[in-house]
């Protein structure tokens, strides 16, 4: 799904609540904190009255004085209004770097100068609105913001109510090169614009480590062994397949972290890791580069996740009916069957030292076991959408849901430490430095976020990934991330 999905439904139910009647909006009373609308009334409208009437002997404009200062107004009010929504995320620019640039970037990224943020206005009703765009006004910007007040401006108003009507990347408009006219149909929810503004503060990383692909269009759950030496893959039929891996370039680039892949959402017939193409690296693991080594039963309900431990003696398997079942990987016996959830089983893993298993299910409940009796440790409180992916270290577990909230959990006390709301596309992976210090989250929103687990803060974000991330894992260094496989060609951190 497009990133941009989300913020156009979103936008068509804030489209209906405007127009309805502005109560609806949402008016936040604390400043860096997402509003619809804003309320400018006070000494904060005064203020903005004496610096336009100021700006009026420097303006170079021919006209009725009294019509460019109702321009002044318009666009100054809704500029407030945003530097109350956005606060230190976005610094103003000064009356003369706006000479210098006319007037076309109004705001930049806080610490990223570079990112230029230009302001639209309209005095209109929600239907009429309509934004006027010149190329100029796209040169040097990132994003165009569009607000709208439905006050006539004008000298004896006392209060107004600018609305932050939407937003659209310059990199989504059809033809920069030509006059646009922009209605609220054409915008993308507000509320996810200090999302979009904090994703190109860094950089996209180039220096691709290793690309891997898989060949069908569906990924099936399957696993990797710690080692690299070991690859479990799963069939429509319910069947676990362990495959050995021969060629020393794929157990290289492999190993590190135990890693764990989930069934995405389309379907497709094929096997997976078969094809008859021969350029890419796993393509060929059924004959020259990988020999099998047995099979297993698996679930009779159909598989939906995988894992391996890190030791490579044990194989978990969740199914669609909710049960986990254990392995003994060096003889494929299966050593035990747990009812765990109501629903499909999604993420499942076990802890670096074997001792703990962790599964979540769209049932929406995050359950820990010990994995040498399946006695249930602790069952946390179910969370708003469905369980998509877990990390575990030390005493601390990490959980990720559809919608792309992230909960920190202490696992002795089953106590919730912290809430992120770190994605707004489903939390496809999670993974923790091996130091315990870092965070790494991966969405279908295409970006991978880098977080301090401590304190929660977001530290960096990476970009420039085509195709939604289904995994990641930590390399032992600390400093790189290696990415999973995928439907297509997928780089790494």
């Amino acid at each position: 799904m497009d990133w941009t999905t989300p913020l156009k439904s979103q936008q068509a139910d804030f489209i209906k609540r405007l127009k309805s009647t502005p109560a609806h909006l949402l008016d936040s009373k604390t400043r860096g904190c997402h509003s619809e609308t804003v309320t400018i009334s006070g000494e904060r409208l005064k203020q903005i009255r004496l610096d336009c009437k100021k700006l009026i002997f420097q303006a170079e404009q021919i006209g009725s004085v009294r019509e460019i200062l109702r321009t002044y107004l318009q666009q100054h009010i809704c500029e407030e209004a945003l530097a109350i929504c956005l606060d230190n995320l976005i610094t103003k620019r000064d009356t003369e770097e706006r000479k210098e640039t006319q007037e076309n970037v109004h705001f930049t990224l806080t610490g990223s100068p570079e990112i230029g943020i230009h302001i639209a206005t309209a005095q209109a009703t929600p239907d009429t609105a309509e934004w006027n765009i010149q190329p100029a006004q796209l040169q040097n910007n990132k994003v165009i913001i569009c607000l709208l007040l439905t006050e006539t401006v004008n000298e004896k108003n006392s209060i107004f109510h600018p609305i932050l009507a939407g937003f659209l990347p310059v990199d989504k408009i059809a033809n920069p090169h030509i006059s646009q006219t922009l209605k609220i149909t054409d915008l993308l929810y507000a509320g996810g614009l200090a999302s979009y503004l904090q994703t190109p503060t860094i950089q996209p990383e180039k220096n691709w480590l290793q690309i891997l692909t898989g060949t069908s269009t569906y990924v099936y759950p399957l696993a990797i062994s710690g080692d690299g030496k070991i690859l479990a893959s799963s069939n429509y039929d319910g069947s676990i397949k362990l495959w050995e891996l021969n060629h020393p370039d794929l157990t290289k680039a492999l190993a590190g972290q135990p890693r764990s892949f989930y069934p995405i959402s389309g379907t497709s017939n094929g096997q997976p890791l078969a094809s008859n193409s021969t350029d890419k690296k796993l393509n060929i693991l059924h004959t020259a580069t990988a020999s099998l080594l047995r099979s297993l039963a698996g679930h009779t309900s159909g598989i939906s996740s995988i894992a391996l431990s890190a030791d490579g003696q044990t194989l978990l398997s969740g199914g669609y009916d909710g049960t986990i079942k254990i392995w003994l990987l060096s003889t494929g016996q299966l050593q035990r069957r747990i009812s765990a959830h109501s629903g499909m089983i999604k993420p499942l893993i076990i802890s670096t030292d074997s001792q703990l298993i962790a599964s979540g299910s769209i049932d929406k409940t995050v359950k820990v076991w010990y994995a040498s009796t399946g006695e249930l440790i602790q069952s946390l409180p179910p969370q708003a959408d469905a369980i998509v992916s877990i990390a575990i270290a030390n005493q601390l577990l990490v959980s990720g849901t559809q919608d792309g909230t992230l909960s920190i959990w202490h696992l002795e006390t089953g106590k919730l430490l912290n809430t992120l709301n770190g994605h707004y596309g489903s939390v496809r992976s999670i993974a923790i430095s091996p130091d315990g210090k870092t965070l790494a989250t991966s969405s279908s929103e295409k970006t991978i976020k880098l977080w301090n687990l401590e304190t929660g803060q977001l530290q960096t974000i990476l970009t420039g990934h085509n195709d939604p991330i289904i995994n990641l894992a930590p390399n032992a260094n600390c400093q790189t991330l290696d990415l999973s496989l995928h439907r297509h060609p997928n780089p790494g951190w």
